[in-house]
């Protein structure tokens, strides 16, 4: 079944992300599996970063926050000027998403360079299997379209 929105084949869009995501996920956890051994075994109690060091400004242009109704928070990546890929169980059972773009620190409600925009267009995928995880994929609609810049880039 082909499911167009406006104009785009969301089937393509998940399917093409679908592998993108399973290959990045293989090739991380097999670069870090040891290394996160090691590290939570000797980790301070109050450090929430993993296996790695905190980013800088514009380090991850396309990387985006997502608060989901106003309670839990997951990322995705900003992958057209008004499309977010996340994951399904970012979304599913989610009634709003506020999308934070070029937030370095999200707790600072003044930063510069941040855009945040709110919506409740959040597209499952079909074939979702919460218990497996099986194609734990998404798309996040953007209300307004995002113009390109240092903070936030496709």
């Amino acid at each position: 079944m082909t499911i167009l929105h406006r104009g785009i084949d969301i089937n393509y869009v998940f399917s093409f992300f679908s592998i993108l995501f399973f290959l990045q996920a293989r090739v991380y956890n097999r670069a870090v599996f040891a290394k996160d051994q090691q590290f939570l075994a000797a980790r301070d109690a109050e450090s929430h970063i993993i296996s790695g060091e905190p980013a800088k400004k514009n380090q991850f242009p396309y990387q985006i926050g997502m608060n989901m109704d106003k309670r839990s928070f997951c990322g995705g990546s900003l992958i057209a000027v008004n499309w977010v890929l996340t994951a399904c169980h970012c979304v599913k059972g989610m009634k709003t998403f506020t999308v934070y773009l070029g937030a370095l620190e999200i707790t600072l409600p003044n930063e510069p360079g941040r855009i945040v925009q709110e919506t409740s267009v959040g597209i499952p995928h079909e074939k979702y299997n919460p218990k497996l995880l099986d194609n734990d994929v998404a798309l996040v609609m953007l209300p307004e379209s995002v113009k390109p810049s240092g903070e936030y880039l496709l």
